[in-house]
Protein backbone atom coordinates (compact mmCIF):
# COMPACT_ATOMS: atom_id res chain seq x y z
CA UNK A 1 0.00 0.00 0.00
CA UNK A 2 1.35 3.71 -1.09
CA UNK A 3 1.67 5.99 2.13
CA UNK A 4 2.46 9.12 0.09
CA UNK A 5 -0.05 11.99 0.55
CA UNK A 6 -3.01 10.43 2.37
CA UNK A 7 -5.81 12.90 3.27
CA UNK A 8 -6.23 14.11 6.80
CA UNK A 9 -8.79 11.46 8.18
CA UNK A 10 -11.61 9.33 6.84
CA UNK A 11 -14.40 10.26 5.18
CA UNK A 12 -16.75 7.69 7.36
CA UNK A 13 -15.16 7.24 10.49
CA UNK A 14 -13.19 10.66 11.21
CA UNK A 15 -9.76 8.04 12.03
CA UNK A 16 -6.61 9.71 11.22
CA UNK A 17 -5.00 6.11 10.14
CA UNK A 18 -5.35 6.53 6.57
CA UNK A 19 -3.04 5.33 3.82
CA UNK A 20 -3.45 5.94 -0.02
CA UNK A 21 -3.49 2.90 -2.57
CA UNK A 22 -3.17 2.90 -6.07
CA UNK A 23 -5.63 1.49 -8.32
CA UNK A 24 -4.02 -0.52 -11.53
CA UNK A 25 -5.70 -1.61 -14.94
CA UNK A 26 -4.17 -4.87 -16.37
CA UNK A 27 -4.08 -4.90 -20.05
CA UNK A 28 -6.75 -7.84 -20.12
CA UNK A 29 -9.27 -5.56 -18.23
CA UNK A 30 -8.67 -6.31 -14.65
CA UNK A 31 -8.62 -3.31 -12.21
CA UNK A 32 -7.74 -3.51 -8.62
CA UNK A 33 -5.04 -2.12 -5.98
CA UNK A 34 -1.85 -3.10 -6.43
CA UNK A 35 -2.19 -5.70 -3.63
CA UNK A 36 -4.06 -7.91 -5.53
CA UNK A 37 -1.56 -8.95 -7.84
CA UNK A 38 -0.33 -11.24 -5.73
CA UNK A 39 2.46 -13.16 -6.97
CA UNK A 40 2.90 -10.60 -9.48
CA UNK A 41 -0.01 -12.72 -11.38
CA UNK A 42 -3.09 -10.96 -12.48
CA UNK A 43 -6.45 -12.69 -10.89
CA UNK A 44 -8.27 -12.88 -13.60
CA UNK A 45 -6.63 -13.75 -16.57
CA UNK A 46 -3.57 -15.07 -14.55
CA UNK A 47 -0.89 -14.06 -16.44
CA UNK A 48 2.29 -12.84 -14.95
CA UNK A 49 1.83 -8.79 -14.75
CA UNK A 50 4.75 -5.94 -15.23
CA UNK A 51 5.08 -2.79 -15.12
CA UNK A 52 4.42 -2.29 -18.40
CA UNK A 53 1.08 -4.49 -18.58
CA UNK A 54 -0.07 -2.08 -15.43
CA UNK A 55 -1.76 1.18 -16.06
CA UNK A 56 -2.40 3.36 -12.79
CA UNK A 57 -6.14 4.78 -13.00
CA UNK A 58 -6.83 6.28 -10.16
CA UNK A 59 -5.24 6.75 -6.02
CA UNK A 60 -7.87 5.80 -3.27
CA UNK A 61 -7.26 6.29 -0.07
CA UNK A 62 -8.73 3.51 2.71
CA UNK A 63 -8.92 3.72 6.69
CA UNK A 64 -7.14 1.22 8.07
CA UNK A 65 -9.48 1.53 11.04
CA UNK A 66 -12.98 1.17 9.24
CA UNK A 67 -11.96 -0.07 6.16
CA UNK A 68 -13.51 2.35 4.09
CA UNK A 69 -12.24 3.24 0.99
CA UNK A 70 -13.08 6.96 -0.43
CA UNK A 71 -11.71 9.02 -3.42
CA UNK A 72 -8.21 10.84 -2.37
CA UNK A 73 -8.68 14.27 -1.09
CA UNK A 74 -12.21 13.95 -1.35
CA UNK A 75 -14.41 16.58 -0.67
CA UNK A 76 -17.63 14.90 0.63
CA UNK A 77 -18.13 15.11 4.45
CA UNK A 78 -19.05 12.39 6.53
CA UNK A 79 -22.11 13.29 7.11
CA UNK A 80 -22.94 13.94 3.44
CA UNK A 81 -21.87 9.98 2.54
CA UNK A 82 -24.07 8.90 5.47
CA UNK A 83 -26.95 10.83 4.39
CA UNK A 84 -27.02 11.68 1.35
CA UNK A 85 -31.10 10.86 0.42
CA UNK A 86 -32.17 12.19 3.77
CA UNK A 87 -34.27 15.46 3.10
CA UNK A 88 -34.18 18.92 4.60
CA UNK A 89 -37.17 19.98 6.04
CA UNK A 90 -38.25 23.42 7.09
CA UNK A 91 -39.86 23.86 9.88
CA UNK A 92 -41.71 26.97 10.62
CA UNK A 93 -41.32 29.45 13.60
CA UNK A 94 -43.45 28.65 16.69
CA UNK A 95 -45.21 31.72 18.48
CA UNK A 96 -43.22 32.86 21.92
CA UNK A 97 -44.94 33.72 25.28
CA UNK A 98 -44.20 36.95 24.75
CA UNK A 99 -46.15 37.31 21.44
CA UNK A 100 -49.60 37.24 22.64
CA UNK A 101 -50.95 36.21 19.66
CA UNK A 102 -50.53 39.88 18.04
CA UNK A 103 -49.98 38.25 14.75
CA UNK A 104 -53.69 37.15 14.80
CA UNK A 105 -56.59 39.02 13.75
CA UNK A 106 -58.12 40.76 16.79
CA UNK A 107 -61.59 38.92 16.17
CA UNK A 108 -59.86 35.59 17.15
CA UNK A 109 -57.93 36.44 20.33
CA UNK A 110 -59.48 35.83 23.50
CA UNK A 111 -60.71 38.35 25.74
CA UNK A 112 -59.14 36.19 29.25
CA UNK A 113 -55.44 35.70 29.53
CA UNK A 114 -56.40 31.80 30.22
CA UNK A 115 -58.03 31.36 27.07
CA UNK A 116 -54.95 33.19 25.37
CA UNK A 117 -52.81 30.72 26.98
CA UNK A 118 -55.01 27.74 26.05
CA UNK A 119 -55.44 29.20 22.22
CA UNK A 120 -51.77 29.70 21.97
CA UNK A 121 -50.62 26.11 23.44
CA UNK A 122 -53.49 24.89 20.70
CA UNK A 123 -51.77 26.59 18.04
CA UNK A 124 -48.00 25.40 18.68
CA UNK A 125 -49.71 21.72 18.03
CA UNK A 126 -51.28 22.80 15.22
CA UNK A 127 -47.66 24.29 13.69
CA UNK A 128 -45.72 21.31 15.10
CA UNK A 129 -48.33 18.55 13.59
CA UNK A 130 -47.89 20.56 10.62
CA UNK A 131 -44.23 20.59 10.38
CA UNK A 132 -43.77 16.65 11.29
CA UNK A 133 -46.54 16.11 8.71
CA UNK A 134 -44.74 17.67 6.09
CA UNK A 135 -41.73 15.88 6.51
CA UNK A 136 -43.32 12.51 6.69
CA UNK A 137 -44.92 13.48 3.25
CA UNK A 138 -42.05 14.92 1.05
CA UNK A 139 -39.81 12.14 1.82
CA UNK A 140 -41.44 9.91 -0.58
CA UNK A 141 -40.80 12.45 -3.48
CA UNK A 142 -37.16 12.67 -2.93
CA UNK A 143 -36.76 9.01 -3.35
CA UNK A 144 -35.63 7.28 -6.63
CA UNK A 145 -39.30 6.47 -8.23
CA UNK A 146 -40.48 2.74 -8.19
CA UNK A 147 -41.61 1.08 -11.38
CA UNK A 148 -44.04 -0.83 -9.90
CA UNK A 149 -47.95 -1.14 -10.83
CA UNK A 150 -48.60 1.70 -8.52
CA UNK A 151 -45.87 3.72 -10.65
CA UNK A 152 -46.95 7.34 -12.35
CA UNK A 153 -47.67 5.25 -15.80
CA UNK A 154 -50.75 3.92 -14.30
CA UNK A 155 -52.04 7.15 -13.19
CA UNK A 156 -55.28 8.57 -14.32
CA UNK A 157 -54.23 9.90 -17.29
CA UNK A 158 -55.21 9.45 -20.81
CA UNK A 159 -53.14 6.77 -23.18
CA UNK A 160 -52.99 5.51 -26.56
CA UNK A 161 -51.60 3.03 -28.57
CA UNK A 162 -48.47 4.56 -30.53
CA UNK A 163 -46.36 2.70 -33.90
CA UNK A 164 -42.93 2.99 -33.94
CA UNK A 165 -40.95 1.04 -36.82
CA UNK A 166 -38.04 -0.09 -34.14
CA UNK A 167 -37.07 0.75 -30.69
CA UNK A 168 -33.51 1.33 -29.52
CA UNK A 169 -31.89 0.81 -26.26
CA UNK A 170 -28.36 1.68 -24.80
CA UNK A 171 -26.59 -0.25 -22.79
CA UNK A 172 -23.42 0.90 -21.11
CA UNK A 173 -21.67 -1.95 -19.23
CA UNK A 174 -19.07 -1.85 -16.62
CA UNK A 175 -19.95 0.62 -14.60
CA UNK A 176 -17.30 0.24 -11.18
CA UNK A 177 -15.30 2.03 -8.82
CA UNK A 178 -12.65 4.14 -9.10
CA UNK A 179 -12.56 3.92 -12.77
CA UNK A 180 -12.54 6.71 -15.40
CA UNK A 181 -15.51 8.30 -13.48
CA UNK A 182 -15.20 11.45 -15.83
CA UNK A 183 -15.57 9.33 -18.92
CA UNK A 184 -18.80 7.69 -17.19
CA UNK A 185 -19.96 11.69 -16.91
CA UNK A 186 -19.80 12.61 -20.09
CA UNK A 187 -21.40 9.81 -21.57
CA UNK A 188 -24.43 10.60 -19.34
CA UNK A 189 -24.11 13.71 -20.53
CA UNK A 190 -25.07 13.00 -24.21
CA UNK A 191 -27.86 11.08 -23.14
CA UNK A 192 -29.16 13.60 -20.73
CA UNK A 193 -28.55 16.44 -23.28
CA UNK A 194 -30.34 14.19 -26.07
CA UNK A 195 -33.27 13.10 -23.70
CA UNK A 196 -32.66 9.34 -24.56
CA UNK A 197 -32.69 6.75 -22.30
CA UNK A 198 -29.86 4.36 -21.22
CA UNK A 199 -29.30 1.39 -18.94
CA UNK A 200 -26.38 1.28 -16.95
CA UNK A 201 -24.55 -2.36 -15.86
CA UNK A 202 -23.46 -2.26 -12.43
CA UNK A 203 -20.81 -4.19 -11.38
CA UNK A 204 -21.27 -5.06 -7.50
CA UNK A 205 -17.95 -6.22 -6.20
CA UNK A 206 -15.63 -6.03 -9.04
CA UNK A 207 -13.17 -8.80 -9.14
CA UNK A 208 -14.35 -9.30 -5.46
CA UNK A 209 -11.55 -6.70 -4.80
CA UNK A 210 -13.89 -4.07 -3.62
CA UNK A 211 -17.84 -3.31 -3.39
CA UNK A 212 -18.87 -0.42 -5.32
CA UNK A 213 -19.95 0.86 -2.09
CA UNK A 214 -16.61 1.43 -0.98
CA UNK A 215 -16.32 4.60 -3.52
CA UNK A 216 -18.79 6.52 -2.18
CA UNK A 217 -18.54 9.62 -4.70
CA UNK A 218 -19.81 6.87 -7.49
CA UNK A 219 -22.55 6.19 -5.36
CA UNK A 220 -23.60 9.45 -4.62
CA UNK A 221 -23.42 10.25 -8.31
CA UNK A 222 -25.64 6.95 -9.10
CA UNK A 223 -27.83 8.06 -6.95
CA UNK A 224 -28.18 11.82 -7.90
CA UNK A 225 -28.60 10.74 -11.20
CA UNK A 226 -31.56 8.25 -10.93
CA UNK A 227 -33.43 10.93 -8.52
CA UNK A 228 -33.27 13.80 -10.87
CA UNK A 229 -33.11 11.95 -14.03
CA UNK A 230 -35.52 8.77 -13.66
CA UNK A 231 -36.96 8.54 -16.86
CA UNK A 232 -33.00 7.80 -18.65
CA UNK A 233 -31.51 6.24 -16.16
CA UNK A 234 -31.98 2.26 -15.20
CA UNK A 235 -29.56 0.62 -13.19
CA UNK A 236 -29.02 -3.00 -13.76
CA UNK A 237 -27.29 -5.85 -11.84
CA UNK A 238 -24.06 -6.45 -14.16
CA UNK A 239 -23.37 -10.05 -12.72
CA UNK A 240 -21.51 -10.40 -9.18
CA UNK A 241 -17.32 -9.93 -9.92
CA UNK A 242 -17.07 -9.44 -13.52
CA UNK A 243 -14.82 -12.50 -13.38
CA UNK A 244 -14.99 -15.80 -15.87
CA UNK A 245 -15.50 -18.79 -13.41
CA UNK A 246 -16.46 -21.18 -16.22
CA UNK A 247 -15.95 -21.83 -19.95
CA UNK A 248 -19.52 -22.29 -20.58
CA UNK A 249 -20.50 -20.72 -24.41
CA UNK A 250 -16.68 -19.69 -24.31
CA UNK A 251 -16.48 -17.77 -20.76
CA UNK A 252 -18.83 -17.02 -18.45
CA UNK A 253 -19.87 -16.06 -15.20
CA UNK A 254 -22.68 -17.13 -14.30
CA UNK A 255 -23.04 -20.36 -16.83
CA UNK A 256 -22.46 -23.90 -15.65
CA UNK A 257 -22.10 -22.63 -12.14
CA UNK A 258 -24.62 -24.72 -9.89
CA UNK A 259 -27.41 -22.64 -8.96
CA UNK A 260 -27.37 -22.08 -4.99
CA UNK A 261 -24.12 -20.47 -5.77
CA UNK A 262 -25.65 -18.39 -8.70
CA UNK A 263 -28.20 -17.52 -6.30
CA UNK A 264 -25.66 -16.12 -3.33
CA UNK A 265 -23.89 -14.35 -5.67
CA UNK A 266 -27.31 -12.62 -6.87
CA UNK A 267 -28.50 -11.95 -3.38
CA UNK A 268 -25.07 -10.52 -2.47
CA UNK A 269 -24.62 -8.74 -5.68
CA UNK A 270 -28.42 -7.26 -5.17
CA UNK A 271 -27.64 -6.29 -1.29
CA UNK A 272 -24.71 -4.40 -2.80
CA UNK A 273 -26.57 -2.96 -5.33
CA UNK A 274 -29.33 -1.56 -3.57
CA UNK A 275 -26.90 0.12 -0.97
CA UNK A 276 -25.29 1.99 -3.85
CA UNK A 277 -28.06 3.34 -6.10
CA UNK A 278 -31.03 3.47 -3.53
CA UNK A 279 -32.93 0.93 -6.19
CA UNK A 280 -33.27 -2.63 -6.50
CA UNK A 281 -32.63 -3.93 -9.92
CA UNK A 282 -34.75 -5.25 -12.20
CA UNK A 283 -32.51 -6.42 -15.20
CA UNK A 284 -29.66 -8.36 -14.47
CA UNK A 285 -26.90 -8.10 -17.63
CA UNK A 286 -24.07 -11.22 -17.50
CA UNK A 287 -20.94 -10.13 -17.65
CA UNK A 288 -19.72 -11.67 -21.08
CA UNK A 289 -22.78 -11.57 -22.25
CA UNK A 290 -23.45 -15.44 -21.22
CA UNK A 291 -25.87 -17.11 -18.83
CA UNK A 292 -27.49 -20.83 -18.26
CA UNK A 293 -30.61 -21.90 -17.59
CA UNK A 294 -30.15 -22.03 -13.80
CA UNK A 295 -29.30 -17.84 -14.15
CA UNK A 296 -32.94 -17.80 -15.74
CA UNK A 297 -34.10 -19.63 -12.87
CA UNK A 298 -32.62 -18.00 -9.48
CA UNK A 299 -33.50 -14.83 -11.65
CA UNK A 300 -37.19 -15.20 -11.96
CA UNK A 301 -37.38 -16.62 -8.41
CA UNK A 302 -35.76 -13.29 -7.15
CA UNK A 303 -38.62 -11.29 -9.28
CA UNK A 304 -36.51 -10.08 -12.38
CA UNK A 305 -38.36 -9.23 -15.67
CA UNK A 306 -35.22 -9.09 -18.00
CA UNK A 307 -32.62 -10.49 -18.81
CA UNK A 308 -29.70 -9.00 -21.64
CA UNK A 309 -27.32 -11.03 -23.13
CA UNK A 310 -25.75 -11.42 -26.44
CA UNK A 311 -28.10 -12.85 -29.58
CA UNK A 312 -25.09 -15.17 -30.38
CA UNK A 313 -25.44 -16.54 -27.16
CA UNK A 314 -29.01 -16.74 -26.84
CA UNK A 315 -29.08 -18.45 -30.01
CA UNK A 316 -26.36 -21.30 -28.98
CA UNK A 317 -28.40 -21.69 -25.34
CA UNK A 318 -31.87 -21.53 -26.73
CA UNK A 319 -31.60 -22.50 -30.53
CA UNK A 320 -33.39 -18.59 -30.49
CA UNK A 321 -32.33 -16.21 -33.29
CA UNK A 322 -34.89 -13.62 -31.96
CA UNK A 323 -33.60 -10.09 -30.55
CA UNK A 324 -36.29 -10.73 -28.01
CA UNK A 325 -37.97 -13.56 -26.64
CA UNK A 326 -39.70 -14.96 -23.45
CA UNK A 327 -38.93 -18.37 -21.60
CA UNK A 328 -38.51 -19.05 -17.96
CA UNK A 329 -40.22 -16.07 -16.48
CA UNK A 330 -38.32 -13.73 -17.72
CA UNK A 331 -37.79 -11.57 -21.20
CA UNK A 332 -34.87 -12.12 -22.94
CA UNK A 333 -33.63 -8.58 -24.41
CA UNK A 334 -30.73 -9.28 -26.80
CA UNK A 335 -27.71 -7.01 -28.04
CA UNK A 336 -28.45 -6.67 -31.74
CA UNK A 337 -25.73 -8.78 -33.67
CA UNK A 338 -22.42 -6.25 -33.31
CA UNK A 339 -24.35 -3.22 -32.20
CA UNK A 340 -21.24 -1.64 -30.28
CA UNK A 341 -19.37 1.49 -30.70
CA UNK A 342 -15.99 -0.06 -30.59
CA UNK A 343 -14.37 -3.42 -32.12
CA UNK A 344 -14.59 -6.20 -30.11
CA UNK A 345 -13.14 -8.66 -33.13
CA UNK A 346 -10.16 -7.63 -32.79
CA UNK A 347 -6.96 -9.04 -30.71
CA UNK A 348 -5.90 -6.32 -28.61
CA UNK A 349 -8.97 -5.39 -27.24
CA UNK A 350 -7.56 -2.08 -25.58
CA UNK A 351 -6.79 -0.47 -28.49
CA UNK A 352 -10.57 0.40 -28.85
CA UNK A 353 -10.65 0.96 -32.48
CA UNK A 354 -13.93 2.55 -33.19
CA UNK A 355 -16.68 1.80 -35.76
CA UNK A 356 -16.88 4.94 -37.93
CA UNK A 357 -20.50 6.74 -38.23
CA UNK A 358 -20.91 4.94 -41.58
CA UNK A 359 -20.83 1.51 -40.01
CA UNK A 360 -22.76 2.43 -37.14
CA UNK A 361 -25.50 3.68 -38.99
CA UNK A 362 -25.60 0.87 -41.53
CA UNK A 363 -25.81 -1.71 -38.66
CA UNK A 364 -28.76 0.05 -36.86
CA UNK A 365 -30.47 0.38 -41.01
CA UNK A 366 -30.78 -2.96 -40.50
CA UNK A 367 -32.28 -3.22 -37.34
CA UNK A 368 -35.35 -0.50 -38.57
CA UNK A 369 -35.88 -2.03 -41.73
CA UNK A 370 -36.63 -5.28 -40.30
CA UNK A 371 -38.47 -4.10 -37.42
CA UNK A 372 -36.09 -5.66 -34.97
CA UNK A 373 -35.60 -3.96 -31.38
CA UNK A 374 -32.02 -2.95 -31.57
CA UNK A 375 -29.76 -3.43 -28.29
CA UNK A 376 -26.78 -1.05 -28.16
CA UNK A 377 -23.70 -1.66 -25.92
CA UNK A 378 -21.31 1.06 -25.00
CA UNK A 379 -18.37 0.81 -22.20
CA UNK A 380 -17.88 3.99 -20.84
CA UNK A 381 -14.22 3.95 -20.15
CA UNK A 382 -13.84 3.49 -24.12
CA UNK A 383 -14.36 7.21 -24.49
CA UNK A 384 -11.07 8.49 -24.45
CA UNK A 385 -11.17 11.35 -26.91
CA UNK A 386 -13.99 14.09 -27.46
CA UNK A 387 -14.32 12.62 -30.94
CA UNK A 388 -15.80 9.52 -29.17
CA UNK A 389 -18.68 11.75 -27.49
CA UNK A 390 -19.23 13.58 -30.66
CA UNK A 391 -19.71 10.52 -32.93
CA UNK A 392 -22.33 9.06 -29.77
CA UNK A 393 -24.24 12.09 -30.13
CA UNK A 394 -24.18 12.00 -33.93
CA UNK A 395 -25.15 8.56 -33.66
CA UNK A 396 -28.15 9.09 -31.69
CA UNK A 397 -28.88 12.27 -33.75
CA UNK A 398 -29.39 9.72 -36.57
CA UNK A 399 -31.64 7.59 -34.73
CA UNK A 400 -33.84 10.23 -34.25
CA UNK A 401 -33.77 11.49 -37.45
CA UNK A 402 -35.54 8.41 -38.42
CA UNK A 403 -39.75 7.93 -38.61
CA UNK A 404 -41.12 6.57 -35.68
CA UNK A 405 -37.88 5.29 -33.52
CA UNK A 406 -39.08 4.78 -29.75
CA UNK A 407 -36.19 4.88 -27.05
CA UNK A 408 -36.36 2.75 -23.83
CA UNK A 409 -34.16 1.54 -21.17
CA UNK A 410 -33.68 -2.52 -21.00
CA UNK A 411 -35.58 -3.19 -18.27
CA UNK A 412 -38.78 -0.84 -19.29
CA UNK A 413 -38.64 -2.65 -22.78
CA UNK A 414 -38.52 -6.02 -21.09
CA UNK A 415 -41.60 -5.45 -18.71
CA UNK A 416 -43.84 -3.36 -21.21
CA UNK A 417 -43.62 -6.83 -23.17
CA UNK A 418 -44.75 -8.69 -20.00
CA UNK A 419 -47.36 -6.58 -19.37
CA UNK A 420 -48.78 -5.74 -22.35
CA UNK A 421 -48.24 -2.21 -22.44
CA UNK A 422 -45.93 -3.06 -25.44
CA UNK A 423 -46.82 -5.41 -28.57
CA UNK A 424 -45.61 -6.37 -31.47
CA UNK A 425 -47.47 -5.60 -34.91
CA UNK A 426 -46.94 -6.96 -38.44
CA UNK A 427 -44.72 -3.79 -39.53
CA UNK A 428 -43.26 -2.84 -36.39
CA UNK A 429 -44.62 -1.99 -32.52
CA UNK A 430 -46.81 -0.31 -31.04
CA UNK A 431 -46.91 1.51 -27.57
CA UNK A 432 -49.22 2.62 -24.62
CA UNK A 433 -48.46 6.09 -23.69
CA UNK A 434 -49.80 9.37 -22.53
CA UNK A 435 -51.79 10.61 -25.22
CA UNK A 436 -49.10 13.92 -25.20
CA UNK A 437 -46.53 11.27 -26.17
CA UNK A 438 -44.31 12.64 -23.19
CA UNK A 439 -43.29 9.34 -20.26
CA UNK A 440 -42.41 5.85 -19.99
CA UNK A 441 -43.89 3.23 -20.69
CA UNK A 442 -46.14 1.13 -18.21
CA UNK A 443 -44.98 -1.65 -16.26
CA UNK A 444 -48.44 -3.00 -14.90
CA UNK A 445 -47.51 -5.80 -12.18
CA UNK A 446 -51.32 -7.17 -12.44
CA UNK A 447 -51.20 -7.80 -15.96
CA UNK A 448 -50.59 -11.30 -17.07
CA UNK A 449 -50.76 -10.34 -21.19
CA UNK A 450 -47.06 -10.83 -22.47
CA UNK A 451 -48.00 -9.51 -26.05
CA UNK A 452 -47.85 -11.42 -29.40
CA UNK A 453 -43.90 -12.57 -29.05
CA UNK A 454 -44.09 -15.79 -31.66
CA UNK A 455 -44.88 -14.19 -35.12
CA UNK A 456 -42.58 -10.63 -34.64
CA UNK A 457 -39.76 -12.25 -32.52
CA UNK A 458 -39.47 -15.18 -34.57
CA UNK A 459 -38.23 -12.87 -37.26
CA UNK A 460 -34.59 -13.84 -38.74
CA UNK A 461 -32.23 -10.57 -40.68
CA UNK A 462 -31.37 -11.60 -43.80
Amino acid sequence: MDTSSPSDSCAVCGSSNVESERIYEHDCGYVAPRAAYQDDRCPKCDRVVSDASLERVSTVDCCLDCGQRFDKHHDVDAETLRERSTPDVDFPDLPSPGDKLSWLPGRFVPDSERGRQIAASILVVLVLTSGLVGAVTVTPYLQPEEFDGDSRQNADVDRTWNEYETVVMFRNDDIQPWYEKESLRKVDQVFIEEDVPVTHGVIPAVSNEADITEDQELCGYLTDLTNEHPELFEMALHGYTHEQQTDFLGASEFGDVPIETQRDWLERGERIHESCVGTAPETFVPPLNTYDSNTVAALDERGYTTVSGARWATNEQYNESAVAFEEGGLTHVSMFEDASMVRWDTDDHDDHEYYDLEELEAEFDRAYENNVPYVHMLHYFTFTEEEHYDLLREFIQYMKSKDDVAFMTVGEFGSGLENGEIEATDDGWRVLEPEDGQGETGRSSDSDSTGPFSEIFGRILS
